[in-house]
């Protein structure tokens, strides 16, 4: 969140549908995606499926609701990947 928070505010874009300038990343999709790859290393395949198709709902319906560019949630689900696979390691 954190990461998330201080980007959003160096790189100041401006959402697609003219709201705020809170564009990059997409936060939610960062979240999402780390949940989703706690989960995916934590459990078996049909809960890492579930997980990740939730976690690109998320994405998807950022876009949808035009609040985020696709770069914005790319970029997020690779940030939130990236924290959550370093997390699972960094316990074992």
């Amino acid at each position: 969140g954190l990461t998330t928070g201080i980007l959003e505010r160096v790189v100041n874009q401006k959402r697609p549908h003219g709201g705020d300038r809170l564009s990059f990343p997409s936060g939610h999709t960062t979240t999402a995606f780390a949940f989703a790859s706690i989960v995916g290393l934590e459990h078996n395949k049909a809960w890492a499926i579930g997980a990740y198709s939730l976690a690109s709902f998320v994405a998807f319906s950022r876009l949808n609701d035009n609040a985020h560019y696709l770069h914005d949630v790319a970029f997020g689900a690779t940030i939130g990947m990236a924290y959550g696979i370093s997390l699972y390691y960094l316990q074992c």
